[in-house]
Formats: structure tokens, C-alpha cells, sequence
């Protein structure tokens, strides 16, 4: 208890002071009276402030509107601080769906909305996406809208839970030959803050990269590639492992986009791609 109130007094103390809004005050006070540990008590709690206040300016570009989100070129809406997925029956693109989990993980903590919840386990309620704005301006998707306000902490929390499970399992599965090597890399990120907001929003963004149903023509484009393809060598400075990332990350993407089967639609979202990851070096 004493740990994760550590924790969350930090958090709650820099995103007030980032964002200024009182729904983000109140989401760190509910969640600082829980009873869980976050996953790696070894971050610093700054780092775990900057990382919910990058996801969600990332994701949602700091506006309450975008936390229920629908795009015109997506088959399924993507919800909450971290824009997690959400597929309506019969859709199954070749991505993770995570918004199921979240909910799951988040309303042990903070119950959800009835009309929400009633659905964990099963597939999106909205057919399409006219039917989900219409809902999302309801009095129910309001109500939606302000829980995904209220619950930012554990939403950052189950973001980070996630990484480290998922990342020490992949290490594990990584043959010999190449963990070291990967292994020297992500341990050279996770010992500064802009290295540790860099791997988890490009977890988050673009995932670890171990699903073998996140693949082009056999390539992938998550964390694991990006740490293999990228350059790597002992005494390298901080800002010379953010340029070697964001190279490695950005020829990833590129190579997806020559691969995906509608080149035109994933072309458009590139330029933006970019522009997230020179933003790591921002912090």
C-alpha cells in the first residue's frame, strides 16, 4: 500500500501540474486509496507521470473528445487514454485488441459504466462506425467518456503491467543467439527517462511485435524489430540512442507501408507516425 501511494502522489503531483485539470487530479486521488502495486516499482514516479501525460497527448492529443474515437479508415473504434481496440463482431484485422483487457483490468479497480461492462468478454456493440457516434454523443457514451476521464491512473497502470509482462516474457522466448543483444539495448532505454517513454509509448503505439498476426508478408514493426534492426554500441550517449531508435523505428513503419496490402491508406498515416517519434526526443 505504502508503494504504490508512493507512486501515485508522484504521478498525481506532475500531471496536475502538466495538465491542469481536475478529472485528472481525481483520477490519481481515486487511485492513490487502492490496494494494488503498480507493475515495476523501480521507475521513478515522474517517469510514470510523463509516460500517462505522452500516451494521452499522443493518443488523444490531450482532448477529453478523443478518448472515444472512431477513425473513417479503422474497422473499429479505439477507446480510452491509450486508444485501445475494440473489434465489432465479424472484424479481426491483424492487430491485438487490448481495449478488453483494459476494461477487465481497470473495473477491478474502478467499476465501469453497466452499459460498458455488461459487455466484457464480448465483442464491440457498435456494427459501425456511424452507430458509435451516434452513441458516443448519448448520455451513456458521456458517461463512458467520464469514466475513461476518471480512470487515467489505471489505465497508465495497466499500460506499464502490460510492457513489463509481455517484454520480460518476449525476452525469454528471444533465441539465445540475439537476446543478449536485445537485452543490452532495451536495458540501455530503461535507464533513462526519455529511453523508458520511448519504449512503452512505442509498445503501446505499435506493440512488442511478438503476435504473429501483427506481420506484412512475414515482417513485423513493433518493439522487438525496432531493437534488432537498430545500431547499437557500449558507451553510446542518451541522445545517440534516441536518433538510432527513432532511425530504426521509422525504417520499420516505411517497410510496412511498401508492404501493407492498402499501401494508399497506411501511406497517409506515416507522416504522422514520424512526427510521434520525433517527439521522443521531447520528452
Amino acid at each position: 500500500m505504502k508503494r504504490r501511494s508512493f507512486i501515485l502522489n508522484g504521478l498525481f503531483g506532475c500531471m496536475t501540474a502538466a495538465f491542469s485539470q481536475p478529472a485528472l487530479a481525481a483520477s490519481m486521488a481515486r487511485a492513490e486509496s487502492g490496494h494494488d502495486t503498480i507493475g515495476n516499482p523501480t521507475f521513478p514516479t515522474a517517469w510514470i507521470a510523463a509516460l500517462s501525460r505522452r500516451i494521452y497527448l499522443n493518443e488523444c492529443a490531450g482532448q477529453e473528445a478523443y478518448l472515444l474515437y472512431w477513425s473513417e479508415k479503422e474497422p473499429f473504434p479505439s477507446l480510452g487514454i491509450g486508444h485501445f481496440i475494440w473489434f465489432p463482431k465479424g472484424v479481426n484485422p491483424s492487430f491485438e485488441e487490448t481495449f478488453p483487457q483494459m476494461l477487465a483490468y481497470v473495473s477491478q479497480r474502478y467499476s465501469a459504466p453497466l452499459e460498458i461492462k455488461r459487455y466484457l468478454g464480448q465483442s464491440a456493440p457498435w456494427a459501425n462506425r456511424e452507430t458509435f457516434l451516434v452513441w458516443s454523443n448519448s448520455a451513456a457514451g458521456e458517461n463512458f467518456r467520464q469514466w475513461l476521464m476518471e480512470s487515467m491512473a489505471w489505465q497508465t497502470e495497466f499500460i506499464l503491467q502490460r510492457f513489463w509482462t509481455k517484454w520480460q516474457q518476449a525476452l525469454a522466448e528471444i533465441p539465445l543467439t540475439e537476446r543478449d543483444d536485445i537485452r543490452q539495448k532495451s536495458d540501455s532505454f530503461i535507464r533513462f527517462q526519455l529511453g523508458f517513454l520511448a519504449m512503452v509509448d512505442y509498445f503501446n503505439f505499435k506493440g512488442l511485435g511478438d503476435s504473429p498476426q501483427e506481420r506484412y508478408q512475414g515482417e513485423g514493426w513493433g518493439l522487438i524489430q525496432v531493437f534488432r534492426s537498430m545500431l547499437w554500441h557500449e558507451g553510446m550517449s542518451e541522445e545517440q540512442l534516441l536518433d538510432e531508435f527513432i532511425s530504426a523505428a521509422k525504417a520499420r513503419l516505411a517497410l510496412r507501408v511498401r508492404l501493407a496490402e492498402n499501401k494508399q491508406i497506411e501511406r497517409q498515416w506515416l507522416k504522422g507516425w514520424n512526427k510521434r517519434l520525433d517527439g521522443y526526443k521531447k520528452g
